[in-house]
C-alpha cells in the first residue's frame, strides 16, 4: 500500500518575476515567490517517490519519479534541475505564473514540509527577488478531512492578513467555509474544489467580507478583523489546507508565517504547545501569542480551558504559571499573550512550553502559537508560527525531514516535549546527514518538560539532514529554523526569516 502526503503550494513556484498579476489577485505582497516540499522516508526500508504538481484549474500535473534512502530525505526545488545532491525536480518544469498543489505516493510509510519564500537561493537562478527575506515552513497532510479549522484568521489586523489554501483530495469536493470573527458575526463561502487541486479563500472574498478597518488591536478577542477558519464539505473525499499570514503591501516582503490547517478529528480536551516565549531572549526579544479555538460550530456550546506555562528556560526557570479559567465562545477563539496580561504572570525573560486543558475534559480545542520579535532595536523583524498538538496525537516516535546546522547559515533546533503524565525520560535524536550519521540523548524530562537540540558539536557544520526522535513515553516536537547567528560569508543571511514546523509523530 502506498503512503500518500497531500500538500497545498500557497504560491508561485518558478520564475517569480511575471506572477504579478496572480499577486494582485490573491492578496501576497511583492514579487518572488515559490515553494519547496522536502520527503523524508519514515519506513523501514528504501522507497520510490512519485510527486505530482497540479495547476490551480485545469491542466496536466507535472511529475517526478525518484528514490529516499531509510530515514533519508530528498527537496525538491521549481526550476532546480536534476544534477544537485539530494534535489529533485518535476517535468514539465513549472512555468512562471504557476499556482497549485501537490501529492506524493510512495511504497513505504513517508512524511514531508513544505516551504514557502521569496529570497534568493544561492545557485538556483530565477527564483526569489532581491531584498526578499521571506521565508517558512508548513507540514504536508497524509490524511484528508470532511472539516478543517483554523484558530487565527486576520485581514489587516496589525496590518498582516492571512491567505488559506484549500485542496481536495482525491475528487472533486463541495464546501462551505465560515469565518467567525471576535466581534461575533459568521462570513461565508461555498464553490467546488476539482480533484487534488486547490482554491485561495481571502478574508476579503466572504459574505460580508471581513472588516480590514477599525480593527480594535487593543482587544483583539473583540475585533471584527480577527477570528477563527471552519472549512467543511458536502461531498468527495475530504479537504487538506494550508495557511499563509503575510505582511500588507511589502514590496519585497521580509517576512511570511505558514502553517497546516487542523483536521475537527484532532480537536483534543488537553493540547501541548512545546514553545511559548515572553521577551526571549534578552537580545532577541522574541514573544509569543498562543491562540485557542474553541471548535464547537458556531451556535454550539462554550467551552472553558486552563492554561499551565512551565518555563524551561530564562530568568524564572523550573517555575510555572497558570490561568484557572477562560470562556471561548462556539466556533471561536482566544489569544494567550503578554501585550493583554494573560500568561498567568510568566514574566519576561522566559521560554516556556504550555498545557491547555478543557474544564470538562470536552475534546473541542486546538492551538496555534505564533512568534515574533517586537520592535527590537537593531535586529530584523522575523515572525514564524506553528500548530500545536493534541494529546491522543503523540506518540513515542517523531519524524522531522529537514534539520540543519550551519548549512549557508541557517541552523535547526528541533524542540521535544515530554506530554506523559507522569514518568521522566531521556529523548534520542537519530540524525541521517550528508555529513554523516549520528544519535544525540536529551537530559531527562519531567511531565511537560522540554529541550532542545540545537547547534549540537557531534553534528559537523553543512549538514543536511532528516532526524528521528524516540523515547520511552509519547513526545510531541516543533524545528525552528534560524539564521540570527549566521557569520562570515553568510552575515547578509541575517535578515531571513526565522521559520517552524511541526514533528511529524509516526
Amino acid at each position: 500500500m502506498k503512503k500518500t502526503v497531500v500538500r497545498s503550494l500557497i504560491a508561485v513556484f518558478a520564475l517569480m518575476f511575471v506572477m504579478t498579476t496572480l499577486v494582485s489577485a490573491q492578496g501576497l505582497p511583492g514579487s518572488g515567490w515559490y515553494t519547496t516540499t522536502t520527503i523524508q522516508n519514515i519506513g523501514a526500508g528504501e522507497t520510490n517517490v512519485e510527486l505530482s504538481v497540479y495547476p490551480q484549474g485545469s491542466g496536466n500535473p507535472s511529475t517526478a519519479s525518484f528514490s529516499v534512502p531509510r530515514d533519508g530525505n530528498k527537496l525538491f526545488i521549481p526550476g532546480a534541475g536534476n544534477n544537485i545532491p539530494g534535489v529533485v525536480d518535476v517535468n514539465p518544469s513549472l512555468g512562471a505564473n504557476f499556482s497549485g498543489s501537490a501529492v506524493a505516493s510512495a511504497g513505504e510509510p513517508i512524511a514531508a514540509i513544505g516551504s514557502i519564500a521569496n529570497n534568493p537561493p544561492a545557485g538556483i537562478p530565477g527564483l526569489g527577488v532581491q531584498g526578499g527575506f521571506a521565508s517558512e515552513f508548513f507540514r504536508g497532510a497524509s490524511t484528508a478531512a470532511q472539516t478543517l479549522i483554523y484558530p487565527a484568521v486576520k485581514h489587516n489586523f496589525a496590518g498582516k492578513t492571512t491567505l488559506f489554501s484549500v485542496q481536495a483530495a482525491g475528487s472533486d469536493v463541495n464546501y462551505t467555509a465560515t469565518i467567525r470573527t471576535n466581534d461575533g458575526v459568521s462570513h461565508t463561502r461555498t464553490g467546488t474544489i476539482p480533484a487534488n487541486r486547490s482554491v485561495f479563500l481571502l478574508p476579503g472574498d466572504f459574505n460580508p467580507p471581513v472588516a480590514r478597518t477599525n480593527c480594535n488591536e487593543a482587544s483583539i478577542d473583540t475585533s471584527p478583523c480577527f477570528g477563527a477558519l471552519r472549512v467543511e464539505t458536502s461531498s468527495g473525499d475530504g479537504i487538506a489546507g494550508t495557511v499563509v499570514e503575510y505582511v500588507e503591501g511589502a514590496s519585497p516582503a521580509t517576512l511570511v508565517q505558514a502553517a497546516s490547517l487542523f483536521p475537527a478529528t484532532e480537536a483534543d480536551s488537553k493540547v501541548y504547545c512545546p514553545a511559548i516565549k515572553h521577551t526571549f531572549t534578552p537580545a532577541q526579544g522574541r514573544s509569543t501569542g498562543m491562540t485557542v479555538a474553541n471548535t464547537n460550530p458556531a451556535g454550539g456550546a462554550a467551552v472553558n480551558v486552563r492554561v499551565t506555562f512551565s518555563v524551561a528556560l530564562g530568568a524564572n526557570a523550573g517555575q510555572t504559571y497558570n490561568i484557572q479559567e477562560q470562556s471561548i465562545p462556539a466556533g471561536g477563539s482566544f489569544v494567550f499573550t503578554q501585550f493583554t496580561n494573560t500568561l498567568g504572570g510568566m514574566p519576561a525573560g522566559n521560554l516556556a512550553s504550555a498545557v491547555v486543558e478543557t474544564t470538562d475534559g470536552s475534546q473541542s480545542i486546538v492551538a496555534v502559537v505564533n512568534e515574533q520579535n517586537f520592535g527590537t532595536p537593531g535586529l530584523a523583524t522575523k515572525a514564524t508560527t506553528y500548530t500545536c498538538f493534541g494529546a491522543q496525537s503523540a506518540t513515542s516516535s517523531i519524524a522531522a525531514p529537514l534539520v540543519k546546522k550551519n548549512l549557508a547559515g541557517s541552523t535547526s533546533g528541533p524542540t521535544v516535549q515530554n506530554v506523559t503524565e507522569s514518568g521522566s525520560f531521556a529523548v534520542q535524536a537519530a540524525y541521517v546527514c550528508n555529513t554523516g550519521n549520528q544519535t544525540i540523548s536529551s537530559p531527562s524530562l519531567g511531565p511537560g518538560e522540554s529541550y532542545t537540540f540545537f547547534n549540537p558539536p557531534q553534528i559537523a557544520d553543512a549538514s543536511n539532514c532528516a532526524v528521528t526522535l524516540t523515547a520511552t513515553g509519547n513526545i510531541v516536537a516543533i524545528v525552528q529554523e534560524t539564521s540570527d547567528f549566521a557569520s562570515g560569508q553568510f552575515a547578509a543571511a541575517l535578515p531571513l526569516n526565522t521559520k517552524n514546523y511541526e514533528g511529524i509523530n509516526k
